[in-house]
């Protein structure tokens, strides 16, 4: 496919290289559909320093739903000077301070229309401009789109490729994935855990053109009637899905429906499988009240699940988001008749060590261990500072 495996890169590679060099030239990604680089390049825009400060001003355009040059920007006449000149204003949803560096994000490029990409073309040069507005030195511009052969009408002309530096993006793994990103936006523990033991979510068609994966996007296979697929954007859809269903909100048969409409009859089928053993999942607060009342989940997919929700409650615990036993408004006033006021952090974490050495599961002991280094700094310095996980990593030192 002329792709070679060599250079690919990850989104968070992509990221570290536009911080790095992006304000001297365009860089254009390109990846299978649902990668997450628009909110990964949004999220550089915030954190980014330059030489006046920190955060850009993002400036995002989904270029597909252009159609004239004035749904970005109007050429006015400027009746204050003679003879009177043409300016460019632009549309107020674009508007931004020449004198801030700006980080402009061209979403979709290549899907836009000759015109509207002839008009962006001088932002992915330096000087970057558009019209005769020109961008303070420092700013950035990023144009994102898929691979050609993904066959979702992608196109841009060559004169224009010769102004990027475009670059390939590989798909996450499932562990990249939940610890980049899932486990800090409150996807469900299910949906990570489905990611995490089901490598087949992340494989590209792009480089095995003959694979019959039915989870993920492939051209050269019949489309049915639903085209919905896996990837990191559907999975977080999925997420919400299981969150309604788990709250009792939807049937099974919705839940099912939903699921169809978010990653696909195979994904949906693999899924509602792994969500239908959260019995087994108990909830986390009780387990740091009175570890030893708790059911023990047997289920591989269960105990995975168990391991994931705590480290996500446990950083909320730390980051005093919930106060476990102190009826805050997260934990419903249910602390399972053992708990007479809040419970110090101190003792939610021994409660919890205790109760993960019930679980028959070597992997699973790694998996906690690996999982709260990602969730956060805090958690996992306020974890090695307690005796009771420097008694837990002893014993399972020859795992971890």
């Amino acid at each position: 496919m002329g792709i070679n495996t060599l250079t690919l890169v990850t989104l968070n590679d992509a990221v570290q290289m536009i911080a790095a060099g992006g304000h001297k030239k365009c860089y254009k990604l390109l990846s299978s559909p649902g990668v997450g680089k628009t909110t990964a390049i949004l999220q550089l825009a915030e954190t980014l320093k330059w030489s006046g400060g920190v955060g850009y001003q993002a400036v995002y355009i989904y270029v597909p739903e252009k159609r004239d040059t004035s749904d970005i920007a109007c050429w006015i006449p400027d009746m204050t000077v003679n003879p009177p000149v043409l300016r460019l204003v632009m549309n107020p949803a674009y508007a931004f301070d020449p004198a801030k560096p700006v980080l402009f994000i061209l979403d979709e490029l290549d899907k836009g229309n000759n015109i509207i990409q002839t008009l962006l073309t001088p932002t992915m040069t330096n000087p970057k401009r558009l019209g005769d507005i020109l961008f303070h030195p420092e700013s950035i511009t990023v144009a994102l789109s898929n691979y050609s052969s993904d066959g979702v009408g992608d196109k841009q002309q060559d004169h224009a490729v010769n102004r990027q530096t475009t670059v390939f993006i590989r798909n996450h793994t499932g562990k990249e994935w939940v610890h980049g990103y899932a486990l800090s936006h409150n996807c469900h523990p299910a949906v990570m855990g489905w990611a995490l033991r089901n490598e087949q979510l992340w494989e590209m068609a792009l480089l095995n053109p003959s694979t019959t994966n039915p989870y993920i996007p492939n051209p050269k296979r019949a489309k049915g009637i639903n085209r919905a697929f896996v990837s990191a954007r559907s999975l977080m859809q999925a997420s919400e899905t299981v969150w309604e269903f788990t709250a009792g909100l939807l049937t099974d048969h919705q839940m099912m429906a939903a699921l169809r409409g978010d990653i696909g009859d195979a994904g949906a089928l693999d899924l509602a499988s792994f969500v239908n053993v959260h019995t087994e999942v108990p909830v986390i607060e009780h387990v740091c009240i009175n570890p030893l009342k708790c059911v023990i989940p047997q289920h591989p997919s269960a105990q995975i699940m168990t391991v994931l929700s705590a480290v996500t409650y446990l950083g909320k615990v730390v980051r005093k988001e919930v106060i476990v036993g102190g009826h805050n408004g997260n934990n419903n006033g249910n602390n399972n008749g053992d708990n007479n006021g809040p419970v110090p952090v101190a003792t939610c974490i021994s409660n919890w060590l205790t109760y993960l050495d019930l679980i028959p599961s070597v992997e699973c002991q790694r998996l906690f261990n690996d999982t709260a280094k990602e969730e956060s700094k805090r958690l996992f310095d306020m974890l090695t500072s307690s005796p009771a996980y420097s008694k837990w990593a002893n014993k399972h030192e020859h795992i971890l």
